[in-house]
């Protein structure tokens, strides 16, 4: 299980097994290599080296839908977990 992180250093979602979970356990989506996809295949996003979810303002054309897998088991979330790591500015 992976934190993931604001810009803002607030925790707000977990990577595990292919997934995006928010801190509650709800399926936010799903990743195909960095980009974030929501759990009815529409991009969201990507997650950029240093944890954080981000999302590029202007696209020339965003990604393709993507059919979406089944929908995964909730995972366990901790209640509490390490603080965030020192973040750069975002790209």
């Amino acid at each position: 299980m992976i934190s993931i992180y604001r810009s803002d250093g607030e925790w707000v979602a977990v990577y595990e097994s292919g997934h995006l979970f928010s801190v509650e356990g709800e399926w936010l989506g799903f990743l195909v290599g960095r980009e974030i996809y929501d759990p009815s295949g529409n991009y969201l996003g990507f997650l950029s080296d240093d944890r954080r979810l981000l999302r590029k303002r202007t696209l020339w054309q965003e990604p393709a839908r993507r059919p979406p897998p089944p929908r995964p088991p909730r995972p366990f979330i901790p209640a509490k977990i390490a603080p965030a790591p020192l973040l750069s500015a975002p790209p």
